[in-house]
């Protein structure tokens, strides 16, 4: 079951609200352009006038200082949203829409920017993490297993009664997202949402969940999107590739949903200060954003990078949000 988006959706929803954007955690402007699908000059041209208002508005002096949009494009149309000053971001391939794509852009004030230095090692981290030898994901749970670890799914009504006994354990994996104790229980209770996560001597010690919605586009028909968010490890049980084991077992379910119940794309994104995570994502077979710059026509080398996004509170970041990379699970023809 997915959530049908639009402006009253949860503001604990990581896919968010629809059009026109709406205020969002950390200062953001975030909503998805659902007015038609950018394939002409035209249609790139009036969604640029609608951007640059928008990053107007937020250097005069509006309550947020992040812009976050995402709309459908031609593929071969995102050089021109850069021709047009549009900051693309990253772009997420379709599945069975080869020609069609999930774009981000975005706009930051200056004092939000990611500094040249900080790209650079994000650029390097990434290409080390694609670079590095695969492990066999499988393998790595069954040692899990013997070690004394369980893991375990929620997701569906018949897991309802069981939200009141891990509330509190919950509660202690999303403190880092800024959430208290009502979000928790809207992330739990929702059917949109399927929650995998660890357990070790009566703790949950590492989580990860896929949230599913539908966005209606017009011109398009229904936008199905599944993101794999909320990951969360407790600091004591980090490095050991838990993390790892629960996205894994997250998205092996996810990619055989599709034979039954088919989305557009799934895809996530992760923390660069958790290269844990990163890798985690690289070996459970999702393909960083990052690395289609080419594909796309892009130049930047921040392309796939979400600049001071969001703030974790992971004991890592030292600046006031957090930079995130985009990756997604490559799903049917057209898409690798």
């Amino acid at each position: 079951m997915s959530n049908i988006v639009t402006n009253e959706t949860s503001q604990t929803s990581s896919i968010g609200a629809a059009w026109p954007p709406e205020p969002a955690p950390c200062e953001r402007l975030r909503g998805i352009y659902t007015d038609g699908i950018l394939d002409s000059q035209s249609d790139f041209e009036e969604f640029a006038e609608v951007y640059h208002t928008l990053a107007e508005e937020m250097n005069a002096g509006r309550a947020y200082t992040r812009l976050s949009v995402r709309c459908l494009a031609q593929t071969a149309g995102l050089r021109v949203l850069t021709e047009l000053g549009v900051q693309t971001e990253a772009a997420i391939p379709l599945a069975d829409e080869p020609d069609i794509v999930l774009s981000y852009v975005g706009a930051n004030l200056p004092r939000r920017i990611m500094a040249p230095d900080r790209l650079r090692r994000h650029g390097a981290l990434l290409n080390d993490v694609v670079g590095s030898r695969m492990q066999n994901p499988a393998g790595h749970t069954e040692l899990l297993a013997r070690a004394g670890y369980e893991i375990k799914i929620l997701g569906g009504t018949s897991d309802r009664a069981e939200v009141a006994t891990l509330l509190p354990k919950f509660l202690n994996m999303y403190r880092i997202f800024g959430y208290d104790e009502q979000d928790v229980k809207t992330l739990l209770e929702s059917d949109a949402n399927t929650v995998v996560y660890l357990e070790h001597e009566d703790r949950i010690v590492s989580t990860a969940m896929a949230e599913q919605a539908t966005v209606p586009i017009i011109g398009f028909g229904d936008l199905r999107l599944t993101e794999i968010t909320e990951a969360s490890t407790l600091p004591a049980y980090r490095q050991r590739g838990l993390y790892k084991a629960v996205s894994g077992v997250l998205t092996q379910r996810l990619v055989e949903r599709q034979a039954s119940d088919p989305v557009h794309a799934v895809y996530g994104e992760s923390n660069l200060a958790m290269p844990g995570v990163l890798i985690a994502a690289h070996e459970n077979g999702r393909r960083f954003s990052h690395f289609d710059r080419q594909r796309f026509g892009i130049t930047h080398p921040a392309f796939g990078i979400l600049p001071q996004n969001f703030r974790v509170e992971d004991g890592q970041e030292d600046r006031p949000y957090n930079d995130f990379a985009v990756s997604y699970v490559p799903l049917g023809k057209g898409v690798r």
